[in-house]
């Protein structure tokens, strides 16, 4: 970490997700992703925070509200955000199908290079999003990393249902 770059607490990564959410009462449209919530908690904590995210440019309002609440906002304009329709046929939120019809794509080394944190909690929402090379990049630092595990074993089958996986780099 140099001295002439801001040295965050905390910096999140992941794709915003443009999430549908369908129940049995009804259907609901949020904006969702790890990066989102993670950044949003992370300010509650009082902490400095940064969002990389890749989302489209239709979908800017969740750079501006995360801006709005002090997070400093790293973002790459994409042609699609990712999304993900959850569906819960049941009263069991447990019992569900996630599909994703389009995806935000994939993180590279440079998106994260200039950026350091004390703490990088890395948030993919599927497999591929963060791939390992970004994640070399992110051990190159002093830095701690946190990474939420669904973004590496859920995969998006050519029907766009996610499924789990075994994750091959895992080892």
């Amino acid at each position: 970490m140099t001295e002439d770059r801001k040295i965050f607490d905390v910096a999140t990564l992941g794709n915003y997700t443009k999430d549908t959410i369908v129940t049995a009462a009804g259907t609901q449209h949020a904006d969702g992703g790890g990066v989102n919530y993670s950044a949003h908690a992370a300010k509650a904590l009082g902490r400095r925070v940064a969002a990389i995210m890749r989302l489209a440019a239709e979908d800017f309002h969740v750079v501006r509200s995360l801006e709005d609440a002090g997070i400093t906002v790293f973002a790459t304009a994409t042609p699609s955000s990712s999304l993900m329709r959850l569906e819960y046929p049941t009263d069991n939120p447990d019992e569900r199908i996630l599909t994703m019809a389009d995806t935000a794509g994939s993180f590279t080394p440079d998106q994260v290079r200039a950026i350091d944190a004390r703490a990088f909690v890395i948030s993919p929402s599927i497999r591929g999003e963060v791939p390992i090379e970004t994640i070399r990049e992110l051990r190159k630092k002093d830095t701690i990393i946190s990474a939420d595990a669904q973004g590496f074993i859920r995969v998006r089958r050519p029907d766009h249902r996610l499924e789990h996986v075994a994750w091959p780099e895992q080892e």
